[in-house]
Order: C-alpha cells, then structure tokens, then sequence
C-alpha cells in the first residue's frame, strides 16, 4: 500500500526490478518517507522444494543486484547525511548479502580444503589471529538474528533447528551465481515461483489437490 505522491515523488515503479520492493523502500527513504508495516500475518506460503527455493532466491538475489547497481550510479543522492546514511545502509544491507552469496561457500570451502590437506600432509594449520573470533561474532550474530525474528513470529524456535542456518548460508552460492548469470545473460526474465505445493484448499471434494499459482 503506497500513497500516489510518495510513488511519483520516488519516479515510478521501476517494472524491469524483480526486487522492486527494495529499490522503492531506498528510493522513498531517501526521500524522507516513512516505512510502516501491516501486523497481521499473510498466511504467505514458505517454498518446500529445491527447485521453488533456488528459482526465488535467484529471483531475490538478481533483485538485489539490480537495485545496488542502480543506486550506486548516484550513490551520494539526495545530498548532505541522508545520502550518507543512504549509501551506508545499501552497503550493510543489500552490499553485504552480495558478498556473502559470493564468496561465503567459497571461503568456508578453501579452508576445509586447507585443513584436510594439513591432515594428509602432516603439516600444521593455523588460522589467522583475527578469523576465529570474526567468524565466532559474525555466526553468532547471525544466529541471535535468525532465533529473534522466529520468536517475533510467534514460534518457538529450536535449537537444533537454529543450528541448520550456516548452512542454508552456504547453500546460497547457487542462486547468487544464477542470478549473476540471468543479471548478464537474460536480465529482463523472471525466475518463476510455483505456490501451492503444501496446502489444500477446503472445498467439497477432500482428496483435490490446491490450484498451482505461479508468481
């Protein structure tokens, strides 16, 4: 739900952005709107599958791209600290969810290579001094964020559970890499989302499967 004012003022909706919520809420921030939210759940269904999962994070990942390219043509816009403070946000935001769709698998992987070589070898490896606590505050923070916004959510996250996320982490690496290759390639197709997969809608007839929707 955006105001018609605050959609002209930003320039229009950008039709070619598959993340065009991001590129607005940058557009209308710096622009000095506000950013409310609607608290009642959407009841939006979560992808189960492997194949829905890559195509919307690819999706999500090209998005981001685009929107960081975009803003990056004019990164100190509008002027004085609302452009800092712009610019700054889209690094720590968008910025670092590039880098570590990039080269998070690749780093963690180079260093279980490096680790199994010195075991074969015999050799010793040591770490350098400062990687061991950085990665100790980084997936800590990362996971207090993931275990806060689950209990926000209502739910009772599990530990067990929590634990999983460095390696959804990694696993980010193949739609980051798609996403780079549709950005290049093919930048005005839309990986597509197939919904309905986990729900039956109730109607007269128990066993019919729910309508498939593709966003």
């Amino acid at each position: 739900h955006m105001r018609r004012e605050a959609l002209a003022q930003t320039g229009g909706w950008d039709a070619h952005n598959v993340t065009e919520d991001a590129d607005l809420s940058f557009r209308l921030a710096a622009l000095g709107w506000q950013i409310g939210y609607l608290t009642p759940p959407t009841e939006e269904e979560a992808v189960g599958h492997w194949r829905e999962w890559n195509h919307q994070r690819a999706r999500w990942m090209k998005g981001y791209m685009q929107t960081w390219l975009v803003h990056m043509s004019e990164p100190l816009a509008p002027s004085g600290s609302a452009a800092l403070l712009r610019l700054l946000t889209l690094q720590i935001t968008l910025g670092a969810s590039l880098l570590a769709g990039f080269f998070h698998s690749l780093v963690v992987g180079f260093i279980l290579i490096a680790v199994l070589m010195a075991m074969l070898t015999g050799h010793d490896f040591t770490l350098p001094f400062l990687m061991l606590p950085t990665a100790i505050i980084s997936y800590g923070a990362g996971l207090l964020i993931v275990w806060t916004g689950a209990r926000r959510a209502g739910h009772q996250p599990k530990l067990g559970h929590i634990l999983w996320t460095p390696f959804y982490w990694l696993i980010l690496v193949v739609p980051t890499w798609l996403a780079l290759y549709d950005l290049i390639k093919r930048p005005y197709h839309w990986r597509k989302t197939t919904h309905g997969l986990t729900h039956h809608r109730p109607n007269q007839n128990s066993n019919s499967r729910a309508e498939t929707v593709i966003a």
